[in-house]
């Protein structure tokens, strides 16, 4: 078995690295070579112009205005453009990109300049014409949604040139994230056929995402197994990282907040690595294969929490870098960790490396682009979301895989109990058979006694903890309410002083056996609390039935003729009612607070009495 997963995991790691290999050529190759253009030439016939290496101009201090960038102000002159798409990476500084456009004989004369980057904080384009004149527009995602002049996911700003003319455009971006700006000039048709086509793989790709949500979470419905949730966490957060990154969470969701969609970003990277690791470590079993490992885990963990209250109170740039950075280091662990369990044989692994090695692959080289190591180019650009569609589909498989792997040890263990069982059966003599029977018997009658109160005989205060909560949950599941007394023995401070403890304990004896009478259901129990309180259970009793039972206790007590050391002594008992069908993920507490303070005002009210807490039957 070592040697064929030896071979496997030499092979996977072969492949991997001919992956790797064919997808760095595949991202150097879609590097356009062409030259920077100054001037874009519009013409007949062409309808789209990638503005592709523009001349750039760096403002350290974001104090320059166009007046001093076109006159050169403090010696500061534009660079030419190296990259097809320009990218600073995280940077405090103000960057301006300058072009020409001439209308030679293009029929268009309202382009639309597109800045296909949605999270960028501020933009600003000015038009010169021919005569000096400039006209301002500003956009970016520090912007209600509301003030763009084009409802887009994207930055789109009109750039009216008629044939013939020629206009001069400067454009100024200051952000706290990644400064990256992949421009596109294209004419109003053009939008609209690019709209479509994006449109139907985004909604092929979030219909995907969600659909495998919506399916692993009614499987965890179902199942209850823990790492569906995590799975169904870690969708939900890449989601809303994706929809944060192209723009569609600022359009369609916080259109009026802009704050809040700026730091949706570094949110939902530290939300979505949280749920990949958890998902991860459940998965592979790290706690029980690589218990060293699973310190690192935890780490990361605390890690992504930090990221996520830094991107709600704390400081943006530090979120945003640092959540890249704990990205390209998690998806390292993870693929590292992943190798690992191969190694030592746990089954499922080879199918989880299997789902994540694109997905793994697509964000590092995604993050690399952030920090501009690698260019900006469709494959660095929607890579990772080409594959982060069949990871969510690989990894459903992985996990009903899984299932199956369970379900077969399930099984085996089974067969092995029995086969084990059998034998132990025919090598076990008579006697030894009798002395377990016996011990059983002796264990299940330590068992009662356990929960047995040594005065009173009836059940004590550890059971009622131990069956409350059992009989809350049926509750809770079946949707039936569950009646509560709590019950308290008027004046038994003064009853003890008067009549010593032995009289306290023969009444205490007295009550004990009368509220057990008066409870006359089988699934209806009856507890010592503690002292001189008593409590009740009344599964599937309401308000009014709980309490026409209470009644029925405080008259059965109030006629009892106690007599102690030939003297006739009146006892009489206070009783708390309530009763609630417990709300789903509620816990008992209520219910026992509620029933106390029902308790405490019967005292109120005189004693030898019971009332009822309406508070809690609403709940």
């Amino acid at each position: 078995m070592p040697e064929v997963t030896a071979s496997f995991v030499t092979q996977w790691m072969a492949r991997l690295s001919k992956c790797i290999t064919v997808l760095l050529w595949m991202v150097l190759l879609s590097v356009n070579p062409a030259g920077a253009a100054e001037t874009i030439t519009l013409v007949d016939g062409t309808e789209v112009y990638p503005l592709t290496r523009l001349s750039y101009l760096e403002d350290k201090d974001g104090r320059m205005n166009l007046q001093d960038v076109m006159t050169g102000e403090g010696g500061l002159t534009f660079v030419p453009g190296t990259k097809d798409v320009a990218n600073f990476s995280f940077t405090n500084s103000a960057y301006w990109f300058r072009f020409e456009l001439t209308n030679k004989d293009s029929p268009i004369d309202n382009w639309l300049l597109e800045v296909q980057y949605p999270p960028l904080d501020r933009i600003t384009v000015y038009l010169v014409d021919a005569d000096g004149n400039a006209v301002t527009y500003r956009g970016g995602d520090k912007w209600p949604f509301a003030k763009r002049a084009i409802k887009h996911r994207n930055v789109i700003f009109r750039v009216p040139v008629a044939t013939g003319q020629s206009v001069r455009v400067f454009v100024r971006v200051l952000t706290d994230g990644s400064l990256q700006l992949p421009l596109v000039l294209r004419s109003p048709d053009a939008l609209l056929a690019q709209d479509h086509e994006e449109q139907a793989v985004l909604g092929v790709f979030y219909g995907v995402l969600l659909a495998m949500l919506l399916y692993n979470l009614l499987i965890f419905v179902s199942i209850r197994d823990i790492n569906y949730l995590y799975y169904v966490w870690y969708i939900a957060g890449w989601i809303m990282f994706q929809m944060s990154i192209n723009g569609l969470a600022f359009e369609y969701i916080l259109p009026e907040y802009p704050a809040w969609a700026n730091k949706a970003i570094p949110f939902s990277i530290g939300f979505a690595n949280l749920g990949v690791l958890l998902f991860s470590r459940g998965f592979l079993q790290v706690p029980q294969n690589l218990p060293r490992v699973n310190h690192l885990f935890k780490a990361c963990a605390i890690l992504t929490i930090g990221i996520i209250l830094s991107s709600l109170f704390g400081s943006y740039n530090l979120s945003i870098k640092v959540g890249a950075v704990a990205t390209i280091l998690i998806a390292v662990m993870i693929v590292s960790v992943g190798i690992w369990s191969i190694r030592l044989g746990v089954r499922q692994a080879r199918y989880f490396m299997v789902a994540w090695t694109g997905l793994l692959v697509g964000i590092v080289v995604y993050a690399l682009k952030t920090f501009a190591v690698l260019p900006t180019t469709f494959v660095t650009e929607y890579g990772m979301q080409i594959g982060s569609a069949f990871e969510v589909i690989l990894l459903s498989f992985a996990l009903a895989h899984r299932m199956r792997i369970l379900k077969e040890d399930n099984e085996r263990m089974q067969r092995e109990t029995t086969e084990t069982l059998e034998r132990r059966v025919q090598e076990r003599t008579r006697e030894l058979d009798e002395a377990l029977m016996g011990l059983s018997d002796a264990n299940s009658k330590l068992m009662e006694l356990n929960h047995v109160d040594g005065l009173t005989g009836i059940n004590n205060r550890a059971y009622f903890d131990e069956q409350f909560g059992t009989e809350w949950q049926r509750s809770m599941r079946i949707g039936s309410p569950i009646g509560l007394l709590m019950l308290d023995i008027d004046h038994f401070k003064q009853f003890n002083d008067n009549h010593g403890h032995l009289g306290g304990d023969a009444c205490l004896k007295l009550v004990a056996n009368t509220i057990q009478d008066a409870i006359r259901r089988p699934a209806d129990k009856c507890y010592r609390y503690g002292g001189e309180e008593f409590v009740a259970v009344l599964p599937h009793t309401d308000l009014p039935g709980s309490a026409f039972i209470a009644d029925r206790i405080c008259k059965a007590v109030a006629a009892l003729e106690f007599v102690f050391e030939g003297k006739t002594i009146p006892v009489t008992i206070s009783i708390g009612v309530c009763s609630m069908v417990p709300p789903r993920g509620s816990d008992y507490n209520a219910l026992i607070s509620a029933a106390d303070q029902a308790l405490y005002e019967a005292k109120h009210q005189g004693r030898n009495r019971y009332c009822t807490s309406p508070h809690a039957a609403k709940a």
